[in-house]
This record gives C-alpha cells, structure tokens and sequence, in this order.
C-alpha cells in the first residue's frame, strides 16, 4: 500500500481544527502543537490575535502587501512616501525640460496628455521602490523624446596601396 502523503500546514488547511468552528476552545487539542494548555490562555491569544487585527485596521495596512514592491515589506508607508517624492520630482523635472526647451516632440505646457505621459516616465525613473530594469527603460523612453542625439563622427581612413608605400619609402630614405 502506498504511504500516503502528509498535506503541509498552510492558512487555509489546519489539521487541528478539521471541520470543526474557530474561535472555540477545544481540550482534546491541549497538548497539540502551538495550541493554547488553558482556556485562559486561549482567550488571551484571541484578545492579542484581535487587537493585532485593529491596529492594522486603524493604519490602513491590514496585513497585506499588495502595492508594495520586494524587498520593501513592511514599510508600505515608506513606500507611499518614495513614490510621492518621485512623482514630484518627475513633474519637477518635465516642466524643466519643457522650459529650457530640451524636448523634441515641441511639447508646450498645454499639451496635457503628452506631458503627462513624460511625467510618468520620469516618476518610474526616478522612483527607488522600482527594479532596476524598469528605471532603465523609464530612462531610454525619456531620452528619446529629447533632443536629437549628436551626429556621430566617424573617419574613415581607407589607405590607397600607394600611400603605403609613399610611407614605407619615405621612412627608408629620410633625406627624399
């Protein structure tokens, strides 16, 4: 007969309480793995489990991290406030450039959507919560709305048969 496999113990499967209600205290359970010995003991792990679950009520965080990039959990305030300072920058930034006049699509500051569109590309590029890889493309997309690039020079030095042996000859006999 094959050994049937053990279900891992996650949020949702938790074989204590296998079809049984929560939030009631259960003896039979006294002894098992991280269950309360007492009921006082129960009901103090319910009034802390509560009182944990308001705070985060009260602070907006509520235990998720949905909107918070890795690397940053538990600091979804920090966050905000990154993103914030980021989005200011960026606005900062956009309308400087459309000043100096270092963009080239000849946005002016009525151009709303085009200049909202720059905006963000400069709020993801300048926003440190962000992967590398998104600052980077954020960046590439701005510059290409700016000012043309220079003309590269490139000298093409493309040497005749004759001018090589005008050299070779001239090196042999200096005096000619």
């Amino acid at each position: 007969m094959p050994v049937k496999k053990r279900p891992t113990r996650t949020k949702k499967n938790k074989p204590l309480l296998d079809g049984r209600p929560k939030g009631v205290f259960y003896p039979d359970l006294v002894g098992r793995r991280g269950y309360p010995k007492t009921l006082e003991a129960f009901e103090n792990k319910q009034r802390l489990a509560r009182e944990r679950f308001a705070k985060w009520r009260a602070d907006g965080t509520l235990g998720t991290r949905r909107g918070v990039p890795d690397g940053w959990a538990g600091k979804k305030v920090e966050v905000a406030a990154e993103r914030d300072r980021a989005r200011a920058e960026g606005k900062e930034l956009i309308a400087t450039m459309i000043e100096q006049d270092l963009i080239d699509t000849g946005l002016t500051t009525d151009d709303k959507k085009a200049q909202d569109a720059l905006e963000m590309l400069a709020e993801v590029m300048l926003d440190k919560t962000g992967t590398t890889r998104e600052r980077v493309a954020a960046a590439t997309a701005l510059l290409g709305f700016t000012k043309a690039k220079p003309a590269q020079k490139t000298e093409l030095k493309v040497s005749k048969a004759e001018d090589f042996l005008a050299i070779l000859a001239a090196e042999e006999n200096p005096e000619t």
